[in-house]
């Protein structure tokens, strides 16, 4: 009967642990998604602001562009969690 009891407190501890390490891999991929999700509004602010604005228009592209950069470096921090990863599978973000 202690045997058992041994056995099943490590598996329970390890199932914590592991149920631990989950939950921040999964808000540390929220937090990912949550900035890229920023970006995209800001790029779609900056369109309709060009809109109206000369300056913001002649400014467009480049403001998109850094958006879009740096929703691209998130993105493959993303695709690098283990969790998301497809064996023999690569997604090229560089545009």
């Amino acid at each position: 009967m202690a045997i058992a009891f041994a056995f099943v407190t490590k598996e329970s501890r390890s199932q914590r642990a592991q149920a631990n390490e989950t939950t921040v891999s999964a808000l540390a991929q929220k937090t990912l998604s949550q900035q890229i999700l920023e970006n995209s509004f800001n790029a779609r602010v900056s369109a309709i602001y060009a809109l109206y604005d000369s300056s913001a228009f002649q400014n467009l592209d480049i403001a998109v562009n850094q958006e879009f950069d740096q929703s691209r470096v998130l993105l493959n921090q993303l695709s690098q969690t283990a969790a998301l990863i497809i064996p023999n599978w690569k997604i090229n973000w560089s545009g």
